[in-house]
């Protein structure tokens, strides 16, 4: 085993690239101290390389995304949006929130089970790194200037995260305008409606900017709408 001097580490397994984004674990697991019954970390890097390998497979197999799907401009801004939900806003376990905040975690137990995991994470995390790198994607985190973005949002986007999050609007609190688009997108027919394709394709506009203010367990609606208004096309 080899390991590279920069982060993130580059550990040569086997002749398996592993990659770790945690400096601290990286030089945990490489050292050769007996820790608990005569184990030494360096006893799980087969653990850490299995999980890896796997977490590489992880958006193809689980969320369903492939590098192809990329060159689709229908997808690349909704695709975008769910690695972005992944890195950033994803709860994980132990109330962690985003996979760069989760993958920087350093075991307080070394078992094979619990480094198979974070081998898991890292080789999840640094799959769609590299996938952003080689794509040109713009993957970042959105939450700090969430509170701005929410005040340039237009009337019917206001409208659309309240419809699709269970939130009520009144004319009183949210204004005229925004309340008009609540009322009337409150209607399914409404929100796939759509008899020309320049008006189908700025209602696909419309939908996916939403994405990124919607929690992923409030997306589900959405998305099956988007796909309604794509199959029009």
């Amino acid at each position: 085993m080899n390991i590279s001097d920069n982060a993130p580490f580059k550990f040569i397994i086997e002749g398996t690239d592993c990659y770790c984004y945690n400096i601290d674990f990286a030089h945990l697991l490489t050292t050769d101290k007996i820790i608990k019954n005569n184990l030494k970390p360096i006893d799980f890097i087969q653990d850490f390389k299995n999980g890896f390998v796997e977490g590489l497979l992880h958006l193809e197999t689980k969320e369903s995304i492939k590098r192809s799907d990329f060159y689709d401009q229908n997808k690349r801004e909704l695709l975008q949006g769910q690695l972005e939900f992944i890195l950033y806003r994803k709860e994980y376990p132990d109330g962690y929130t985003g996979l760069v905040e989760f993958t920087q975690i350093v075991p307080l137990l070394f078992t094979s089970k619990v480094i198979h995991k974070t081998g898991y994470y890292n080789g999840l995390i640094h799959s769609v790194l590299t996938l952003a790198n080689d794509l040109n994607l713009k993957v970042t985190d959105s939450r700090s200037s969430q509170s701005n973005a929410n005040n340039n949002l237009t009337a019917k986007q206001k409208a659309l995260i309240a419809i699709y999050t269970n939130q009520r609007m009144t004319r009183e609190k949210d204004g005229n305008n925004t309340y008009n688009q609540f009322l009337y997108f409150l209607k399914k027919q409404n929100r796939i409606a759509g008899d020309t394709d320049i008006k189908i394709k700025n209602r696909l506009k419309l939908f996916e900017s939403l994405l990124k203010h919607l929690p992923q367990d409030k997306q589900r609606e959405l998305l099956s709408e988007i796909q309604t208004v794509k199959s029009k096309i």
